[in-house]
């Protein structure tokens, strides 16, 4: 089986990920976020030429919203809409212990390290898919199946298993062969 993981470090050491993370189009969760909602968040997150957005890259999603940074494998450090996807890439973060754990049913936690996530996903021969993690902007701030949703507040986009990802046009690949960003 091949993989759609590619593994690069940029100039400071760290790996770099490329990841096509949504769409406009309706997921199998029956979430659907507009194009121009993930335009909005694109645009907001350049001042200029400068990248100053602030999601991070988790494995998996956490329920644990006020502390995904704390337990973040990455960054984004840069975003685009192309051809109607929104992409970006993802810097790997310094080693440091983290919680992976999703904390459902207040499980135990799964303490790992970032190096060996990044490690596992490059050599792990499956397709990885990607999922981000946002906040509904509608008056009543709940979820309604089936609406299209023309504002929301992303906070995080999350690697995990291409199986597992609600939007089926999603991927995470870690970038290999290239030496600079």
């Amino acid at each position: 089986m091949s993989t759609n993981v590619r593994i690069s470090k940029g100039k400071d050491g760290r790996r770099l990920m490329f990841i096509v993370a949504s769409n406009g189009y309706l997921d199998r969760d029956f979430d659907h976020v507009a194009e121009k909602a993930l335009q909005r968040y694109v645009d907001n997150a350049w001042i200029d030429d400068e990248y100053v957005g602030t999601n991070v890259l988790l494995f998996w999603h956490s329920d644990l919203h006020r502390t995904a940074s704390r337990n973040a494998i990455g960054d984004i450090i840069w975003c685009d809409m192309i051809h109607g996807f929104l992409v970006e890439i993802a810097r790997e973060r310094v080693d440091e212990t983290i919680d992976i754990s999703r904390k459902i049913n207040n499980g135990p936690p799964m303490l790992t390290r970032v190096k060996d996530v990044w490690d596992m996903i490059e050599r792990e021969p499956i397709a990885w898919g990607a999922s981000i993690g946002f906040a509904y902007m509608t008056d009543d701030n709940t979820r309604q199946l089936g609406m299209v949703y023309d504002e929301f507040y992303k906070y995080e986009t999350s690697v995990l298993p291409s199986d597992d990802a609600s939007n089926a046009y999603t991927l995470s690949q870690v970038i290999r062969g290239q030496n600079n960003e």
